[in-house]
């Protein structure tokens, strides 16, 4: 009989974690990072981060709450274009 005949496994944990490919950490309007939510969502899943034309990140809900007032990025000032939303699949 060897060792691996006398270990009995009790209980298995799995665990697993997502990233964006993003080169920000954190929305600058909200201050929450994109793995978390910013205030008007309920959920992370609903709160996907959203890449301008100047490459400039902020959570979706946050940089149309400041482009419903404010035409341009709340950083650089250029006429903010979004060119990519992130999604969960």
């Amino acid at each position: 009989m060897s060792l691996f005949d006398e270990i009995k496994l009790l209980k298995i944990n799995l665990r697993y974690a997502w990233k964006w490919k993003l080169k920000e950490d954190f929305c600058l309007i909200c201050q929450q990072d994109f793995y978390s939510m910013c205030s008007k969502c309920t959920h992370p899943i609903e709160c996907a981060p959203v890449i301008g034309e100047c490459s400039h990140i902020f959570h979706l809900h946050c940089i149309d709450a400041w482009v419903a007032s404010n035409k341009f990025c709340p950083l650089c000032r250029k006429k903010w274009e979004v060119i990519k939303y992130f999604k969960y699949e």
